[in-house]
C-alpha cells in the first residue's frame, strides 16, 4: 500500500473544514506562554496503525497501567513496524516543523543541527470511567517534545456536541473523554473577574494529534458509556548532531526509514540525471541545427 502523503500548512480550524484524505495537515497555534502544533493524519495511516494495535492488543502481555486507567491498558509501540512506519515518518517531519516554526516565531535559532528522535512510544486503551490526572511526560533531553492523538473513539465522544470548534476553555459544556492542557490555575468565576481562561480543552478526533513541549501539564477527562478510547502518545528529543552524525544516527536508529529515504534520494538523483541528459541532448540538437543553418547561409 502506498503511504506517501503531503504535509501541508493550514490557517484554519480543522473542525470547520473538510480535510483532504491524502494530506497531513498542520497549524501552529499558541496558548499563553506556550506553542503547540495541531495536526491531522490521513485516514489510511490511521487505519494501518489500528490494524497494528489490534494485533498488538491480542498478542502482547507487556503493559503497565497509568493514571486511573482501571479497565484499560498501556502497550509499548514499535515505531519501525511496517504498519506504524508511515505514521512515524510523518511525526518526525512534523516535529521538525515545530522546531522551525518555534525558531521563526521567537527569533531564537538553535546554533547546532538537531534531529528529532523518538525516545518512548505507547498506546492507551481506555474504557468507561478511565481517566488520566494532571501530569507531564518529560524526556531524556532538555530539548524535548511530547505528542498525543487518537485513532479510535467511542460514540459518546465522537458525537459529543459540547465543543463544536475543537478547542474550548469554557466550563459549561460536556467534556467527557476530552484532553486538556493545564497552563495556569483556572476557575469558573474567571470570566466574571475579567481573567481569560487559559486551560484549553480539546475534543478528540480520529486522526488528530497534538505536539507540545514535554514540560506542559495535561490531563484526560473520564467518559461514560460503551466503547474504547484509543490514543497514542510518546516523547521525542532533538539531538545535537553534526551533519555526518545526524546521517549516521538516522541510519542506526531508523533503519527502515533510512532505506525509504535512501530510495527517495536515489530516485531524485536519477531524475536529475535524466533532466541533465535531456538538456545535453537539446544542446547538441541546437548546435547541430545552428551548424546546418550556417552552412546553408554561407554556402
Amino acid at each position: 500500500m502506498k503511504h506517501h502523503t503531503d504535509v501541508t500548512k493550514v490557517d484554519f480550524n480543522f473542525e470547520e473544514h473538510k480535510v483532504p484524505p491524502n494530506k497531513s495537515m498542520w497549524s501552529m497555534r499558541m496558548i499563553p506562554h506556550c506553542f503547540f502544533l495541531e495536526c491531522h493524519m490521513p485516514q489510511s495511516i490511521i487505519d494501518d496503525f489500528n490494524v497494528y494495535l489490534d494485533d498488538l492488543h491480542r498478542t502482547t502481555y507487556q503493559y503497565s497501567l497509568i493514571g486511573a486507567i482501571k479497565r484499560g491498558e498501556q502497550l509499548i509501540v514499535d515505531p519501525n513496524h511496517p504498519k506504524v512506519l508511515p505514521w512515524t515518518l510523518q511525526m518526525l517531519e512534523l516535529c521538525s516543523i515545530f522546531l522551525k516554526q518555534f525558531e521563526s516565531a521567537t527569533g531564537n535559532v538553535l546554533s547546532v543541527k538537531r534531529e528529532p528522535r523518538i525516545n518512548s512510544f505507547w498506546s492507551v486503551h481506555s474504557y468507561e470511567g478511565d481517566y488520566n490526572p494532571c501530569h507531564d511526560h518529560g524526556t531524556i533531553d532538555v530539548t524535548g517534545l511530547s505528542f498525543a492523538g487518537w485513532t479510535r473513539l467511542p460514540k459518546s465522544i465522537a458525537e459529543s456536541v459540547g465543543d463544536q470548534g475543537g478547542v474550548t476553555t469554557g466550563t459549561q459544556d460536556n467534556h467527557d473523554g476530552y484532553f486538556q492542557f493545564i497552563t495556569t490555575s483556572s476557575a469558573q468565576r474567571d470570566m466574571f473577574n475579567f481573567r481569560p481562561q487559559t486551560n484549553p480543552i480539546f475534543k478528540p478526533k480520529v486522526g488528530k494529534f497534538l505536539i507540545f513541549p514535554a514540560w506542559l501539564n495535561h490531563c484526560v477527562w473520564p467518559f461514560f458509556g460503551p466503547g474504547e478510547r484509543r490514543s497514542i502518545a510518546g516523547n521525542l528529543s532533538f539531538e545535537q548532531l553534526s551533519d555526518e552524525e545526524a546521517a549516521e544516527s538516522f541510519k542506526k536508529n531508523y533503519p527502515e526509514m533510512y532505506k525509504i529515504k535512501e530510495t527517495l534520494l536515489r530516485q531524485e538523483f536519477t531524475q536529475r540525471i535524466q533532466i541533465i541528459s535531456f538538456y545535453q541532448i537539446l544542446e547538441k540538437l541546437f548546435t547541430y541545427i545552428f551548424h546546418q543553418i550556417s552552412v546553408l547561409i554561407l554556402g
